[in-house]
């Protein structure tokens, strides 16, 4: 709700940029020497890795903001939320996760509130 009376009145792109520096300015006082030391290490080690999720999160947040400038807020989230179905099949498809049957609920529960919605 919040992201979607931001929108209202500023542009995503502004509002995104506004986010993320709040979030840097906030939570870099709290990262502490180990957190820098960590996350030098990661970035050493997984450069392109970090590059590309923090890019596609971006992108993908920027275009949830874009999409409730165009559709009711609910239409958006329900839709959204079939991210976390995807999330759980790469998981297993791409980490040899385990898919149980929490999983599956889930899963199944997501899509059939999304269709709920889409058929509404």
């Amino acid at each position: 709700m919040v992201d979607k009376l931001a929108v209202a009145h500023i542009s995503p792109i502004a509002y995104i940029y506004l986010m993320f520096l709040g979030a840097a300015i906030f939570s870099t006082p709290l990262i502490g020497r180990e957190g820098w030391h960590l996350a030098r290490e990661e970035w050493r080690m997984n450069r392109r890795a970090v590059i590309a999720v923090g890019v596609l999160c971006l992108l993908g947040y920027l275009l949830i903001l874009y999409a409730m400038t165009l559709a009711p807020v609910s239409y958006v989230v329900a839709v959204r939320n079939l991210s976390i179905v995807f999330g759980a099949l790469l998981g297993t498809w791409l980490l040899g996760e385990p898919y149980g049957q929490q999983r599956m609920v889930g899963s199944a529960i997501v899509c059939v509130g999304t269709a709920c919605i889409a058929l509404a």
